[in-house]
């Protein structure tokens, strides 16, 4: 599976952003906080899903209003397209749609079939690798850093060793089998203690017995007791109702012999009282106001004897007020006519300096000419062309002078360096030195028949058959091995000190060695003169070139000032005096129409203003004339005016308030009499209805009602009284028909019943002190707790101890789980991993180190050099140490097997890499970029070819480099 493009809605600092990933090798390059962490969980984020809150992992929800999420571009291993969509929904890991190149949808089920049993962590612990993973190498030491590289090329991740101690010291907190203190142990200790204290209460149970069994008979006694003072109470509440009722009954007897006695007053309503006092209150107000109606009558009267209105004046007031009106519009026309001779002499001013500035005197000139948009639009075009053009002669220009200087500097080193060659002459005399010296030594054997050669690698063979059948058992044929490489190995040291005295007998030619350096400075002369010569030649042309293009721009502007000249000729422009002053002419005359036209509108407006001024004159004099005042200035004439006649109207308005108020005294005055005399007939009728003939006799038939009323509302509240104390099946005539038959008291029946309790209540007192002593005793029994508080605890530490149980046999479980997957991956597993990671140490370690297994039960990695020596990872070099790691966690992801080739994401983890190594490990991920997408996410500049960062290439990192075809970068 490859990922060929990114498509992120929202997602922390990226909005709407579109990323493609054009190859197999895909870097994605920028500086700190420029969103590569960002795009590495957005890639996660869209497989997997968005982290929940449980994860406390952050969900880079977006600043903006976008959509939360995003969708990848892939591409399957049998060529098929699919776009895989997640945005932020109902779910917490977002909504999943799945398109694919066939034009149809599916839902999240197409992903979870493509990913399989892969969730997020295990793509984190396999896939992902960032440079945290080697930090922590350099801060490990001894067996730490052993168990750390072991569980890299196990899962890839650092948990499995905190697993495992987190198991043990989970068990060993709950049991040991001789310790004291784990909680297991502690609570065994308690429940034998426990146990025997329970069987020393077991021998004090008879006691125990018979003294509840008598608790028992003296709390039946009580319950006895207790029922039979209910009994007496419940007769007693009886006797003491009939008493109440009685009394009840009695009180009833005294209210209806009253109720009769006062019973020719019941017809009288209260409320008549009211009413006779409101109406004698009204007779006695409606006669006081009839009076004061009658004053008033008589000083209104007196008022408006005398009183005169001017009545001339009224045919011209509506005029007056209509120029009041109008005063503030004539000022207003008067400030915007004043305002607008101003306005028409800046226009006039401005008019007269742009035309000064224009350098044209005639108006119809400039009013002639055409600024249209299309006018505008062409001279756009042009102007833009010019400058255009403009810019590049001025480009042109710079870049003539900079080949001219180049090419003196080119020409300079030429002669410099011709400067240093040798004549032919010479160069003939050492070549044939150098032949001389060759045909010397053309007798000697090659280096492949020497017996040094053959010694060597004789020793080397045998030293290694003899370590690989060691390890494989055989130990007589290792020895044997081990002879005959140490046999060869003391045959090359003799033969190599024989060899040394010979070739130290012969002297180097000294001549020869002189030669051959000289012929080769010559050879790199000449090859630097040529260079230069070509860079020089090179050059040449440019600059020939480049004039060329100079004087082609020349003609185009020459050709762009004819256009020009047609231009203004159609439009009626005054010709500008260049091409680039031509936007500027066109915008003063536009300016200038703009002003004319503005000078125009303001010329109308004042003639309509000076029409309106004179029409508001015109009223003025007219209105002053029927007043009686003489002609003056309008502001003045208009006020005037107006106070005559606000003071005839003040006169008339008061003349028709009096009559007005005159009417109102008269009608009211009329009212109140008529009221006066109403109340009076109210009274008498009251009166009529009560049977009495004064007020007097009113008031005493109405204080008899309130005494019948009283006794009435007693005679209530007996009743309900009597019927709030009988039972359901019981009624107030019954009770009345038993009273008339008995009216005896229930005195002595009541204090026979008291003398009864009071019988009850001491024997109750007497069993209650014999229940205390019993309880005494008891309690004296049960000192220290009683049996079944110590048996219910002792239940509950026998409980308390099986869930410990469980709980230690679940930690036991999953210790032995983990083991039992450890063992199965060794087995399994493993030796593929160990395979593809010896394979990539070696190409990292430039075959420094040819072999990497892992003993069975042993959780280690042993490493082998070329020269059969071992090594722990503990013995390794950091550096190294680093290589090992790496290669396990490549060789992890590539032996994990899965229905696609899922990528490899990278976050900067070689940046501590000296230059030598990390060109190892780029041209050994360009290798597996061949059939997985590798995602290089790092802040630092890498080159095109990532296997190219050493200028000292190996033949391995050359055919690294040819893979650069697929390399491609995402600058952020």
């Amino acid at each position: 599976m490859r990922i060929e493009a990114l498509h992120i809605y929202g997602f922390g600092k990226f909005q709407d952003e579109k990323i493609a990933v054009d190859s197999s090798y895909h870097v994605f390059q920028g500086k700190n906080e420029t969103g590569k962490s960002t795009i590495r969980a957005f890639i996660q984020a869209v497989l997997f899903g968005f982290p929940s809150k449980k994860e406390q992992a952050r969900r880079y929800e977006p600043k903006e209003g976008n959509r939360h999420g995003g969708s990848l571009t892939i591409r399957l291993e049998d060529g098929t397209q699919a776009v895989v969509e997640r945005t932020a929904g109902r779910k917490s890991a977002g909504d999943v749609l799945v398109y694919t190149e066939d034009g149809r949808q599916h839902g999240p089920e197409w992903l979870e079939g493509l990913l399989g049993s892969l969730d997020r962590g295990m793509f984190q612990g396999i896939f992902c690798f960032g440079l945290e993973g080697l930090g922590e190498i350099q801060q490990l030491q001894g067996s730490d850093l052993n168990q750390y590289i072991y569980e890299a090329g196990m899962t890839g991740t650092k948990h499995i060793a905190s697993i495992e101690k987190k198991l043990q010291h989970h068990l060993d907190q709950l049991y040991k089998p001789k310790g004291q203190k784990p909680e297991m142990n502690v609570l065994l200790q308690e429940l034998h203690e426990n146990k025997k204290e329970l069987r020393e209460w077991e021998a004090r149970f008879d006691t125990y017995d018979r003294l509840v069994r008598q608790r028992e008979d003296i709390g039946n006694k009580m319950a006895e007791l207790k029922h039979k003072k209910a009994d007496l109470k419940m007769e007693k509440e009886q006797l003491e109702r009939r008493k109440t009722l009685l009394s009840v009954y009695r009180e009833l007897q005294e209210v209806y012999h009253h109720l009769q006695k006062l019973q020719p007053f019941e017809h009288i309503p209260l409320d008549w009282e009211e009413q006779n006092t409101a109406y004698h209150e009204q007779r006695k107000e409606a006669g006081s106001e009839e009076e004061n109606q009658a004053l008033a009558e008589q000083q209104i009267a007196g008022r408006n004897q005398g009183a005169a209105v001017n009545r001339e004046i009224r045919p011209v007031q509506d005029n007056i007020y209509a120029l009041k009106e109008k005063l503030p519009v004539y000022r207003k026309y008067k400030d915007d006519y004043n305002r607008l001779q101003q306005e028409a002499a800046r226009h006039k001013t401005n008019l007269e300096e742009k035309q000064h500035r224009l350098g044209i005197t005639e108006e119809s000139r400039l009013a002639g000419a055409k600024t249209t948009m299309s006018a505008e639009e062409e001279l756009h075009d042009i102007t833009g062309k010019a400058k255009g053009l403009q810019e590049r002669i001025r480009l042109l220009e710079e870049q003539v002078q900079q080949h001219l200087d180049q090419l003196a500097l080119l020409q300079k080193d030429v002669d410099t360096h011709e400067q240093y060659r040798r004549s032919e002459e010479e160069k003939q005399s050492s070549t044939e030195a150098l032949k001389r010296q060759q045909a010397g030594k053309s007798g000697s054997r090659p280096a492949w028949q020497q017996p040094v050669l053959l010694l060597q690698l004789a020793s080397v063979i045998f030293f290694t058959l003899g370590m690989s059948e060691m390890i494989t058992g055989h130990w007589l044929m290792g020895l044997i091995m081990f002879g005959a490489g140490l046999s060869s190995a003391v045959l090359w040291i003799l033969q190599h000190q024989l060899r040394a005295v010979k070739d130290g007998d012969a002297e180097p030619d000294k001549d020869a060695v002189q030669h051959t350096a000289e012929l080769h400075a010559d050879q790199r002369l000449e090859t630097t003169i040529r260079e230069k010569q070509w860079e020089y030649d090179r050059e040449l042309n440019a600059y020939q070139s480049t004039l060329d293009k100079k004087r082609e721009a020349r003609e185009k502007q020459q050709e762009l000032e004819g256009v020009m000249e047609k231009w203004t000729e159609t439009y009626h422009i005054p010709p500008p005096a260049s091409l680039l002053q031509a936007t500027a002419l066109f915008t003063a005359v536009q300016e200038w129409q703009k002003e004319h036209r503005q000078l125009q509108v303001v010329e109308k407006e004042m003639e309509t203003l000076a029409q309106l001024l004179s029409d508001i004159e015109q009223e003025t004099a007219e209105a002053a004339a029927a007043a009686g005042l003489s002609q003056g200035p309008v502001e003045q004439t208009i006020h005037a005016a107006l106070n005559i006649v606000e003071k005839e109207e003040a006169k008339q308005k008061q003349y028709e308030q009096d009559l007005r108020d005159w009417e109102t005294v008269r009608s009211r005055k009329h009212y109140y009499k008529a009221r006066r005399e109403q109340a009076e007939r109210s009274i008498q009728h009251l009166y009529h209805l009560s049977g009495v003939h004064s007020g007097e006799e009113f008031q005493q038939a109405v204080a008899e009602k309130k005494r019948y009323n009283e006794w009435k509302a007693k005679e209530n509240w007996l009743l309900d009284t009597m019927r709030r104390s009988l039972d359901d099946q019981e009624t107030t005539d019954a009770w009345f028909e038993t009273f008339e038959k008995d009216e005896s008291d229930p005195d002595e029946a009541i204090e026979d019943i008291e003398e009864t309790e009071q019988q009850l209540d001491n024997e109750e007192d007497e069993n209650r002190n014999q229940l205390a002593a019993v309880n005494q005793e008891i309690r004296t029994v049960e000192e220290g707790g009683t049996y079944e508080q110590m048996l219910q605890q002792y239940e509950e530490k026998k409980l308390k101890l099986h869930h410990l149980a469980r709980s230690w046999k679940t930690y036991r479980a999953a210790r032995a789980i983990l083991n039992e997957a450890k063992s199965m991956y060794e087995q399994e597993r493993q030796p593929e991993v160990i395979r593809n990671a010896s394979s990539y140490f070696s190409y990292l370690t430039s075959s420094h180190y040819e072999r990497l297994f892992a003993p069975l039960g042993e959780e280690t990695f042993i490493v082998e050099d070329t020269h059969g020596f071992r090594f722990t990872p503990e013995e390794l070099s950091r550096g190294t140490a680093e290589q090992l790691y790496l290669s396990l966690r490549l060789a992890l992801a590539e032996s994990y097997h899965h229905n696609q080739t899922l990528p490899f994401i990278l976050d900067d983890p070689f940046v501590n890499f000296d230059r030598e190594r990390q060109s190892m490990v780029f041209s050994l991920l360009t290798n597996l970029s061949s059939h997985r997408q590798i995602l290089y996410f790092t802040c630092e500049h890498i080159p095109e070819s990532p296997s190219a960062i050493s200028s000292r290439r190996t033949s391995s990192e050359e055919g690294a480099a040819a893979a650069g075809d697929s390399f491609t970068r995402t600058l952020l």
